[in-house]
């Protein structure tokens, strides 16, 4: 009789598991075979100069702060100001500045130890979340994210954008004046959505995706990982429109994490191969 019912709670473990890989399968992409859209004006970007940074994310040890500059004009540098660490600021991803002392951040790992990331991930939890820090108050203000990554603001400062990559979406919220955010509407895609650009002119949104997760995770020379940018125009409407701008199974750049664009250029940034330069 013992041995029947560990049988049967091995059964029963073992499909759940066998459940949740598929589930992770399907949401990482692993099946989606990228065909090629390039643009016809493109070269690799071999350095990036003057690039200044107020508020980076950093990771010693495996913890997350935010490392606070001042960029001085005169002599184009920039002098570290504070660090910013907080218990409620655990697995910093992108950060959203809205002034010298205050931001949102998005955390896009609930566990911090290895093994129960790896969990949370095979279970694919909904458990990661949107902080708002200032020297007097932080706060969780959106949460039910599998991983929340890039953040962004709409030209009027009344909307959030949050990109969830195992989600396949980009979640847009209402921002109130406490600082407080309000569910407006998913926007649902089909591909793994990381960082967020806004275009300041017309308030469209350029984004930098991974077609493929899988293929970024498990990383093999002879199957790449792909890039792709999608430009989104009127996200608030019903019926936004969606236009692939740019599609690479992983021969010309690998693992797109970032696109922006500026006077007709394109912009595009990725998790650990080179920059693209393109001109629309």
């Amino acid at each position: 009789m013992g041995k029947l019912l560990a049988l049967a709670v091995v059964g029963v473990v073992s499909a759940l598991i066998g459940e949740r890989l598929f589930t992770l399968r399907h949401k990482s992409g692993a099946s989606r075979e990228l065909k090629p859209k390039r643009l016809p004006n493109c070269h690799h970007i071999e350095g990036l100069d003057d690039v200044v940074y107020l508020f980076v994310v950093n990771h010693p040890q495996f913890k997350s702060r935010v490392e606070v500059f001042k960029f001085v004009e005169d002599d184009k540098s920039l002098v570290h100001l504070k660090t910013v660490k907080h218990e409620l600021l655990s697995s910093v991803n992108d950060i959203l500045a809205l002034s010298p002392d205050s931001f949102y951040a998005t955390n896009d790992q609930y566990f911090r130890e290895r093994i129960l990331v790896y969990l949370e991930i095979i279970l694919t939890l909904t458990w990661t979340n949107v902080i708002y820090y200032s020297p007097n108050e932080v706060k969780e203000v959106a949460t039910g994210f599998y991983g929340a990554n890039g953040i962004n603001i709409s030209p009027d400062g009344k909307y959030i954008y949050v990109s969830d990559p195992f989600g396949h979406n980009i979640h847009v919220f209402k921002k109130h004046g406490n600082f407080s955010l309000t569910p407006v509407k998913v926007l649902q895609l089909e591909t793994l959505v990381d960082n967020i650009s806004v275009e300041p002119s017309t308030g469209d949104l350029w984004v930098g995706c991974h077609p493929n997760g899988i293929k970024l995770l498990f990383y093999d020379p002879d199957n790449l990982p792909g890039s792709e940018v999608l430009h989104i125009q009127d996200i608030l409407s019903e019926k936004p429109t969606v236009t692939q701008v740019y599609a690479d199974d992983g021969s010309v750049i690998q693992g797109s994490s970032v696109a922006a664009v500026y006077e007709n250029q394109l912009l595009i940034g990725t998790v650990f191969h080179r920059s693209l330069h393109c001109k629309l």
